[in-house]
């Protein structure tokens, strides 16, 4: 019976602890993923604030060789007419995309993710004409709440993790688990 009972704790021990380590790599996709949109978005944000600049620019290039020739602009022919901001799209698209294959745009989007991701304040994509953002707050950034019952197997697995980076001279790796405050019973 000794055996038994033995053999059930160490199961036990082990499916708790591939529980814990099933939901911290979890929680890294999670957390990837989650910086990788960040990112990608902020380049799309930037890519398409230099495409409606140089709209802009080209608008405002027309419309000042137009004011010298002596032409009149009325309401819909001030701004570039729409059919030229189409015909401008497709060029458009094709940068991004050969910036994408040929110029680093995936390392350079992979970059800020891990930024996102390690939080603190940085300017995107490490540029100082940019602005600078802190994702210390971001959601994902922020550790994860377990149920209590998961807390002695996640100090066990942090402790050794802990300990196996301080063999190889690194800092611990910080929490990423909270677990719920448990009131004092009521007399």
């Amino acid at each position: 019976m000794g055996v038994a009972s033995s053999l059930e704790a160490k199961a036990k021990d082990v499916l708790l602890a591939q529980r814990v380590l099933d939901l911290k790599q979890k929680k890294r996709e999670r957390d990837t993923q989650q910086s990788l949109q960040i990112a990608a978005t902020r380049d799309r944000l930037l890519w398409i604030g230099g495409y409606y600049s140089l709209l802009g620019l080209l608008a405002g290039a027309r419309h000042i060789a137009g004011h010298r020739r002596g032409i009149h602009f009325t309401w819909d022919s001030f701004f570039l007419p729409l059919n030229q901001a189409i015909v401008c799209i497709p060029p458009f698209l094709f940068g991004y995309q050969v910036d994408y294959a040929y110029f680093g745009k995936g390392e350079r989007i992979s970059l800020e993710a891990e930024c996102v991701r390690g939080g603190g304040l940085h300017r995107w994509f490490d540029c100082q004409w940019l602005p600078a953002s802190d994702d210390t707050d971001r959601w994902f950034n922020q550790p994860l709440s377990l149920p209590l019952a998961l807390k002695p197997t996640y100090d066990k697995l942090k402790a050794q993790s802990d300990s196996d980076l301080a063999r190889a001279g690194l800092p611990p790796e910080p929490h990423w688990a909270t677990f719920p405050l448990v009131p004092p019973p009521s007399r």
